[in-house]
């Protein structure tokens, strides 16, 4: 049982670490302003709150119209990824430092695949948006409205990097999860 609880324990530690460090990535790329660059000129960018014009990060949360619910929706999928994440996190950190708990495993699988499939849906709907030449309603920033006219669509800043990063992170987490022992709680130990 002494392998079994090692392997256990640093698997374990590997869910939380990574857990810790998506959402981290999460938050760079929520406070950011760079998720998606205007080929156009470099100096133009929108993040998921905060818009970049002249290459400065603006400091207020630009505010899209209500008619406008894809960036709406953008957000609250990142701020709930990031909720999700949490959860899971605290729930494996309990379970793995204090005592096993019924259906945990379901939970935080359920906690983390929730959060790998809403941080998708942000890439998915900014991509969708800004990089196909959709483009969104509200966002009224000059050159940005260029955007959306054929032969000027963004490329990915490092903000959808980041974001993806995290991502591939949650769906480690969740392999890790499903695929690794699950040792005693440290307390037993």
């Amino acid at each position: 049982m002494g392998a079994w609880n090692a392997a256990g324990n640093l698997f374990r530690l590997l869910i939380v670490v990574g857990t810790v460090i998506a959402i981290g990535l999460q938050s760079a790329t929520q406070t950011g302003c760079n998720y998606a660059v205007y080929k156009e000129d470099n100096i133009q960018a929108v993040g998921i709150w905060y818009l970049m014009t002249n290459n400065e990060c603006g400091a207020e949360v630009y505010d899209p119209d209500e008619s406008d619910p894809f960036i709406w929706t953008a957000r609250s999928c990142l701020s709930l990824s990031m909720l999700l994440a949490t959860i899971g996190g605290i729930l494996v950190a309990f379970e793995w430092c204090c005592c096993n708990v019924c259906c945990a495993g379901c939970i935080e699988m359920s906690c983390y695949m929730s959060a790998m499939m809403l941080a998708g849906g942000v890439n998915f709907i900014f991509g969708c948006e800004l990089c196909v030449g959709v483009g969104f309603d509200s966002i009224t920033v000059e050159g940005i409205e260029a955007a959306a006219e054929d032969g000027n669509v963004c490329e990915i800043g490092p903000g959808a990097t980041t974001n993806t990063v995290a991502l591939i992170i949650y769906l480690i987490v969740c392999i890790l999860l499903c695929c690794t022992p699950e040792p005693d709680p440290v307390w037993k130990q």
